[in-house]
């Protein structure tokens, strides 16, 4: 089931149990009816707030387009020996990457791609703005334990 099913699936749900709790027909005794209402009333907000929560994830998704784009082939097309100057920065920054070759080139790639997804044709000012910001925390971090070794 796909996400879209599911969403679609949830709020069918919803409407049909907010509809029973509304129209109750059931030729049963009071307090039996408002116990059912009650059911149904429960069960619509149930529903509710999956649409909600599904809703939030069907709309922050980003779909990898079937084609390779301009922006996708530049991105993907870095070599591993390009690669690593970037993920060595992205590692004194904080990030958890293996100092393989393959893994460093995994994740430059991973996240270029994920900037290109979401920023188009300017992942690439998003991300050389990244990694000066990155640069700048790095060497303010090493000149203040540089200062505290003295």
């Amino acid at each position: 089931m796909t996400l879209d099913q599911l969403f679609l699936w949830h709020r069918e749900q919803h409407e049909r149990f907010a509809n029973l709790a509304e129209n109750n027909k059931a030729n049963l005794p009071q307090p039996y009816k408002a116990s059912l209402k009650r059911t149904y009333e429960k069960q619509a907000k149930f529903h509710s707030q999956a649409v909600a929560q599904l809703n939030s994830l069907r709309q922050s998704r980003r779909d990898f387009p079937e084609e390779l784009t301009d922006n996708l082939r530049e991105a993907l097309g870095w070599p591993n020996f390009r690669c690593g100057p970037v993920a060595y920065l992205m590692r004194a920054a904080g990030a958890q990457i293996e100092p393989k070759a393959e893994d460093e080139q995994a994740a430059v790639l991973h996240w270029f791609v994920k900037l290109v997804l979401k920023h188009g044709n300017d992942w690439w000012t998003v991300a050389r703005d990244e990694l000066a910001a990155m640069r700048e925390r790095v060497d303010a971090s090493e000149a203040s334990g540089a200062r505290s070794d003295a």
